[in-house]
């Protein structure tokens, strides 16, 4: 594992300076010990509303819920629309469910939130922007996929209605005696 995604997972995982971090630590050590249950309450106790989602958006996409983890990053960027780990778990999730259309949202809005943030050290500004890029470029795929099975899938209709098309005509012929009939 590379220096940049060790200092990234470890900001990633991080609450801000200066905020409430019983409930939502809590709840990072459970979701580190694999202790669900235990996750889910600690950031249900959270006092922090912008906190409690984050918690509760990693959780989701930690457990294998990556709609849940959008759903509740949603919740909390309602809150906090430009909270890099929001936008982070939003990113992930969409990515995850191959969303293109929100994958496009958030991770774009995570770039643009990055680019603002006025609190980030320059190392911590690089691991976010390697990982915003990383994300967008994902995002770019899965555009260019859903473009390509929108090509695909108007080739196969074409194709489908040539043939039709042929066989329709085929029949005319062999209906108007333009054609020998089979014996």
């Amino acid at each position: 594992m590379s220096r940049a995604l060790i200092a990234f997972l470890v900001l990633a995982a991080a609450a801000p300076p200066g905020r409430s971090q019983t409930g939502y630590a809590e709840g990072v050590e459970a979701i580190e010990a694999a202790r669900i249950a235990a996750a889910r309450g600690a950031f249900a106790a959270e006092t922090d509303p912008v906190l409690r989602q984050r918690g509760l958006a990693r959780l989701h996409v930690v457990a294998g819920d990556p709609g849940g983890g959008v759903a509740e990053a949603a919740r909390g960027l309602a809150l906090a629309p430009a909270d890099l780990r929001l936008l982070f778990w939003a990113s992930q999730g969409s990515l995850w469910l191959a969303s293109d259309e929100l994958a496009e949202r958030y991770t774009g809005e995570l770039a643009r939130a990055v680019e603002a943030a006025a609190d980030l050290t320059a190392e911590e500004r690089v691991a976010w922007q390697e990982q915003a890029e990383r994300y967008r470029a994902q995002s770019r795929d899965l555009v260019l996929r859903r473009h390509a099975r929108e090509a695909a899938v108007g080739r196969a209709r074409l194709l489908s209605l040539a043939v039709l098309a042929l066989l329709a005509l085929a029949l005319a012929l062999l209906a108007s005696g333009a054609l020998p009939q089979p014996r």
